[in-house]
């Protein structure tokens, strides 16, 4: 079983294998095409532009009005959305001729009084109505629904920024829920530390994927990263472990493990917004901001202003 037991060479080329998906998802193509209806809400449409300004050339957003939207409903791309207006029966065709040919279809309104009624609970399933009253609310429901409809949503979070932070936390808690069952689990005695390895180092890479950074030294240095501070936590893990009853002992494992990944995980995306390096330069001023307060030096009496005096005077020499 010591084959199990320690990180084998074999699994870290399997790691880098990782990385190179990363990279290979964080860098493929994705078409986006909108449908505005002309009695949509203006101030939505600029929502919805300002949200949608791509950072790389590997995204494509298409904009049309509806009749054209409507003629050429079921083109290719990723994900379609149509900002509903008032024609209604309209948005709502362009928007099923989408959905029929498999392509993710959200219709955006401000209010839920102006969104159309789809004519079945079938063909209902195959759109997803997002209602956005506020800037905030619309990235959110944005965010969520291209994370969930989509089948490139590190692609498309590393061409669109506000996408980032909610795809990073869903896919730090897919790992920590990963790792948790691992640790619960444990069928083979020291299997769990290198499997929970891998699967955070993959985390590294996919987070820093969609932030839109390359696989790089830094990356890697993250890697690396993930594999000292688990081997650190390794003997945490089973010191707890080892003070509770035997039966409760994979729960631990199980917390644990889930609670190391979700550490590891807010720390890759501090990491990714910067938030590190902007403590690290805080953290190197502090105690030049933290030193003593020098005393102002005293003015000489001579040079001193006496009320009713309008001129000072003067010292000479």
């Amino acid at each position: 079983m010591a084959a199990h037991s320690g990180f084998s060479f074999s699994r870290i080329i399997d790691v880098l294998g990782t990385g190179r998906a990363a990279r290979q998802d964080g860098s493929a193509s994705v078409s986006l095409i909108v449908i505005v209806d002309s009695g949509a809400s203006h101030e939505l449409a600029c929502w919805v532009r300002d949200a949608l300004v791509a950072e790389r050339t590997s995204a494509a957003v298409h904009v049309m009005a509806l009749p054209a939207g409507l003629s050429d409903a079921g083109a290719i791309c990723d994900a379609s959305i149509v900002l509903v207006g008032d024609n209604k029966s309209g948005c709502t065709q362009c928007a099923l001729r989408y959905a029929h040919r498999g392509v993710p279809v959200a219709l955006l309104a401000m209010s839920p009084l102006d969104m159309p009624s789809l004519p079945s609970e079938e063909l209902a399933a195959l759109v997803s109505p997002l209602v956005a009253q506020t800037r905030p609310k619309l990235k959110s429901l944005l965010s969520r629904w291209l994370i969930d409809a989509t089948d490139k949503p590190i692609a498309f979070a590393a061409s669109f920024p506000f996408l980032r932070k909610p795809l990073a936390h869903s896919l730090v808690m897919r790992c920590a829920v990963e790792n948790a069952t691992i640790g619960a689990v444990d069928i083979i005695h020291g299997s769990d530390l290198p499997l929970m390895m891998a699967n955070q180092a993959k985390l590294a890479f996919e987070v820093s994927s969609s932030y839109g950074k390359d696989i790089s030294f830094d990356s890697i240095a993250d890697a690396a990263a993930v594999i000292a501070v688990a081997y650190g936590s390794r003997g945490m893990w089973r010191a707890v472990s080892a003070a509770v009853p035997s039966t409760m002992s994979w729960v631990v494992r199980a917390l644990l493990a889930f609670l190391n990944t979700q550490a590891l995980g807010l720390f890759l995306i501090a990491h990714c917004d910067d938030r590190i390096d902007q403590l690290t330069e805080r953290l190197h001023d502090l105690p030049y901001l933290s030193g003593p307060v020098k005393k102002e030096a005293e003015i000489p009496a001579d040079l001193k202003l006496v009320p009713g005096d309008e001129k000072p005077r003067y010292v000479s020499y």
